[in-house]
């Protein structure tokens, strides 16, 4: 141990975090799975097999990012960023959801002094969807990936 031994969060003999904390986040493809079973997301023959791609993308690349194949995460993100990005912009309503988990794999995948570019960029890149989609920056609604509630036609 060196002279910075209590900067390292794990003792002699404890093991790190391992994939299955991070496989609850696939949970987050509910949100098209919504969008689809009511109705929102066309054609549905293209949104089913985009967020089962998105959410086994995300499982896969997690699961490479924890295992002792470090670098073959780096070719599954790229295709899990493939599958997300334009459905996001395809579908949009509740696939904004998709992003956190490409967010999140983004981060267990990539370890290297370019996390914070890579993350910036995918920041950049989700924000540039959101407003050329019709996000507005004010609203609670473009967080949350949810359209704002329609006015009353009622007087």
């Amino acid at each position: 141990m060196g002279a910075n031994h209590w900067l390292d969060p794990l003792r002699e003999g404890e093991r790190g975090p391992d994939a299955k904390g991070m496989y609850m986040w696939a949970a987050l493809s509910a949100g098209p799975v919504w969008d689809i079973a009511h109705g929102r997301s066309h054609p549905v023959w293209l949104a089913v097999p985009a967020v089962l791609a998105a959410a086994a993308g995300y499982l896969v690349t997690v699961h490479l990012a924890f295992s002792d194949r470090r670098r073959a995460q780096l070719h599954a993100l790229p295709l899990l960023a493939a599958v997300v990005l334009p459905s996001v912009i395809g579908f949009q309503g509740n696939w904004f959801y998709l992003q956190v988990m490409l967010a999140i794999a983004v981060g267990t995948a990539i370890t290297t002094r370019w996390l914070p570019i890579v993350g910036l960029v995918l920041c950049g890149v989700t924000f540039a969807v959101r407003f050329a989609t019709g996000g507005r920056s004010a609203s609670r609604w473009c967080w949350c990936g949810a359209s704002p509630p329609r006015p009353s036609s009622r007087r």
